[in-house]
């Protein structure tokens, strides 16, 4: 899957936030659709593509609250918006046919359909799952999740999912994770007074993530700002988005009872794929959980991915079995 951004934080985090949900379909998905695979790691061409169509259709669907989807797809000659000064035409936006589905079944039969507009190199497959994510949820309800308000005078909204910079939004990531486009990453919902002492709500992770975040933003007092909260940290399938500053990528184990047992979580594997390092062999970490470090931690030198596992499992130890940290 591929992007005209393609490069830009904000598009290698969308992408591999998609590889979340197509590694959770290969692992670990369940329906009777479902053809078996010996190796779910190494899947078939015909298994790759119909998870990332079943991916694609599971986030467009829970985005629209499991009754309702979208999906956008650009006409190949129309141009429905001429550019303006109040629109820059892309090349896709200006030429989005929208397609409405009450039922999960017809909504992926269209995404399979059109599969190959999510396939192509360059192409337009972000801003396709963006748009139709975001109608399938409601731009009201965006900016509801967002904690946003209307400014009258500009007619736009005070905040936006994307920026123009491309920078990392968890507002567009929780989106895509979780259906709803929250801009914190606490539990629940918190309330800030503001300086005329009213009370704003920020909205964080308001149920059990079905994927988790795990993050680090260069120092621990950073990371520590944004109060990752529980629902992120321990999600329902042991897969994660792994945001460090700028890069990203999956961590994930290939036992579903990693976090239903804790005795699971004494020595276990994960393994950890980049979007921003040319990663040419897996990388499979090994996590202990339960053993004396070795020497003071200040006398460490930290991978950043280890000090991001730590932020899950404080203290744990991390074997790259014999590879070179890369993050």
């Amino acid at each position: 899957m591929v992007s005209h951004a393609a490069g830009l934080p904000i598009a290698n985090s969308l992408m591999m936030a998609l590889q979340t949900h197509i590694l959770r379909i290969l692992l670990f998905d369940v329906r009777p659709s479902r053809v078996y695979q010996p190796d779910p790691l190494k899947p078939s061409f015909s298994m790759q593509q119909e998870a990332l169509c079943t991916a694609i259709t599971d986030i467009i669907w829970t985005a629209g609250g499991c009754h309702y989807g979208v999906l956008c797809l650009p006409h190949p000659i129309h141009i429905h918006v001429e550019e303006s000064d109040h629109f820059n035409a892309d090349g896709v936006t200006e030429k989005l046919n929208i397609l409405e589905c009450h039922d999960r079944e017809e909504l992926q039969y269209f995404v399979r359909r059109n599969l190959f507009l999510f396939q192509q190199d360059p192409g337009p497959a972000l801003l396709l799952l963006i748009y139709s994510a975001v109608l399938a949820r409601g731009i009201d309800r965006i900016a509801e999740d967002m904690g946003t308000r209307w400014i009258t005078g500009t007619n736009s909204y005070l905040s936006s999912l994307i920026n123009y910079s491309g920078d990392i939004s968890f507002s567009a990531l929780n989106l895509i994770l979780s259906g709803r486009a929250a801009s914190y990453l606490h539990n629940g919902t918190h309330f800030q007074e503001e300086k005329d002492k009213i009370m704003i709500a920020q909205h964080g992770i308001q149920a059990r993530s079905p994927i988790g975040l795990l993050l680090w933003m260069r120092t621990e007092e950073k990371t520590a700002a944004y109060k990752l909260g529980s629902r992120l940290k321990t999600p329902v399938y042991p897969i994660w988005l792994i945001i460090a500053s700028e890069q990203s990528g999956v961590l994930f184990s290939d036992d579903r009872d990693l976090l239903r047992d804790y005795r699971s979580e004494i020595r276990f594997e994960l393994h950890y794929h980049t979007s921003s390092h040319n990663q040419l062999t897996p990388a499979v970490l090994v996590i202990r959980t339960k053993l004396p470090l070795e020497v003071p931690e200040e006398d460490v030198a930290l991978p950043t991915l280890d000090k991001i596992i730590r932020t899950k499992w404080s203290g744990a130890r991390v074997s790259w079995n014999g590879l070179t940290p890369f993050l």
